[in-house]
């Protein structure tokens, strides 16, 4: 416990390996698949003389799923949702979309992503942290 004024400082960095099965692929897409997470976590909290810090990383197996519909060729607007959950801890990570590919292999999207995790005596850490907003992005699809 953290009394006076308290300071963090706090770093997340994920990487996703994501394979998946395309169930449809036309005017609405629809696939399902696992989604494999690299989590790294390190955070440093400090009060008057009281300091806690650690570093965590876990690789995290997600169940993966994407719904979409093209209204046409080259956009797709889509969500896509990866979650795992067990014993009062979660972890999910949804998106929300509008993507266009030219007939140049490049691409653009914007759109929505919220990423909660909710962690439950893990390593003795208690979390409840929310990350979410909007993006854009490029990207190259062969």
């Amino acid at each position: 416990s953290f009394t006076g004024n308290v300071s963090n400082d706090f770093s997340i960095e994920s990487t996703d390996l994501v394979l998946y099965y395309e169930i449809l692929d036309n005017i609405v897409s629809l696939d399902i698949g696992l989604d494999i997470r690299n989590l790294k976590v390190d955070y440093n909290i400090s009060s008057t003389g009281i300091t806690t810090k650690d570093s965590v990383e876990q690789v995290i197996p997600m169940a993966y799923a994407l719904v979409g519909g093209s209204p046409w060729p080259g956009l797709i607007i889509s969500g896509e949702i990866s979650y795992i959950g067990y014993s009062g801890n979660s972890i999910s990570d949804i998106t929300a979309k509008v993507a266009y590919t030219t007939d140049y292999f490049i691409g653009f999207e914007a759109g929505y992503r919220r990423q909660q995790y909710k962690l439950d005596d893990i390593s003795n850490t208690n979390a409840n942290l929310t990350f979410d907003g909007v993006f854009a992005g490029a990207y190259v699809k062969f």
